[in-house]
């Protein structure tokens, strides 16, 4: 460290000394200046051209339809069937303009709204660039768009329930019965496919032994001869979620017949009878737990022979004959007489 000092003859005329002190200043080295300045540069020079040369970027854009209310509300048209739903194009610009927008900026669309006649139609593709963008579109996969037009009608047309062999029963069951909640269905949809359906039908599949119910139906349709009529999905509508079904299931089962007599000892009679075994009809799960029927009867004697009918009345509820009822001749013998 410097030090400086003078005289002080000032005021009083007394000698005194002064020190002034200075850092000493640290070396820097120029070299590092410039290498550093340069670095700089290069960086600047660097972004400066990565941010103003022209690149180019691919995007795929969902088509958006445009006046299709209009169609609808104007001529009662609707339009289905088109062919592509995405467009890609690639757009130019610099590489600050690029990055400056989401994919979500760009729009393509096709505007139907002019369209008035049914058939096949064939409308160009318009992108739209982000607003302001200095980008330009060089190249799209596809121009335009193919699709048609119709009137949009309306039909009822018959329920049916079933396509084809849906409903298989095991070989122990008795017969189904269906209950619907519809037995016509209105459809709405271009005229032109509207016209070939003559029926709506419900596909039941699976194991229905114990019974199902199924409710807001996806309907498929057929045509005067039965066949599918086939269409993009949603281009019938339908009121789904008034249509239900329910598969009611009656199983099947014969088991044997016994007889019961009041008054009578055990061991002292038996019956012979014009019938030994019965079908009884209903829930299976109720007809499981069934191994036989038996007859009651009051005030028969040995050697006397009687009719009795028997009829649902005489049976657990959800169990009967299967509509009708059943005779059967009874004879009450002697265990005495039997084994002379």
């Amino acid at each position: 460290m410097k030090k400086f000092s003078f005289m002080n003859d000032a005021g009083e005329k007394k000698d005194g000394s002064i020190v002034v002190e200075r850092s000493k200043k640290k070396n820097i080295d120029l070299g590092a200046r410039v290498i550093c300045f340069l670095i700089a540069l290069l960086i600047w020079i660097y972004m400066v051209n990565v941010n103003v040369v022209d690149k180019t970027e691919t995007i795929t854009l969902n088509i958006n339809v445009v006046g299709a209310d209009i169609l609808d509300a104007n001529e009662g048209m609707m339009i289905y069937g088109m062919d592509k739903g995405t467009v890609t194009i690639t757009v130019k610009g610099s590489n600050r303009e690029l990055r400056k927008h989401l994919a979500s900026d760009y729009s393509a669309t096709v505007n139907v709204s002019d369209i008035s006649d049914s058939g096949k139609h064939i409308l160009p593709i318009s992108v739209q660039l982000p607003a302001g963008a200095n980008l330009s579109v060089v190249s799209m996969d596809s121009s335009n768009v193919t699709f048609y037009s119709d009137v949009v009608f309306t039909k009822t047309v018959p329920f049916d329930t079933f396509y084809g062999n849906a409903i298989m029963l095991p070989e122990t069951e008795g017969y189904y019965s269906v209950v619907k909640s519809v037995d016509a269905v209105e459809i709405t949809g271009p005229k032109q496919l509207i016209d070939m359906v003559e029926s709506a039908k419900y596909c039941i599949e699976g194991d229905i032994q114990m019974g199902k119910s199924f409710s807001n139906c996806a309907l498929i349709f057929c045509d005067r001869n039965g066949d599918l009529v086939s269409y993009p999905t949603n281009l019938i509508n339908y009121a789904a979620e008034d249509i239900s079904v329910d598969v009611l299931v009656t199983g099947k089962k014969t088991v044997p017949l016994s007889v019961k007599v009041a008054g009578l000892e055990s061991g002292e009679w038996f019956a012979t009878m014009s019938t030994e075994t019965v079908t009884l009809y209903g829930d299976p799960a109720v007809l499981a737990e069934i191994e036989e029927y038996t007859i009651e009867l009051d005030g028969v004697m040995i050697g006397q022979t009687v009719e009795k009918v028997l009829t649902d009345e005489d049976l657990d509820e959800g169990i009967t004959f299967g509509g009708s009822s059943v005779s059967v001749y009874i004879q009450i013998n002697s265990t005495a007489d039997a084994s002379k």
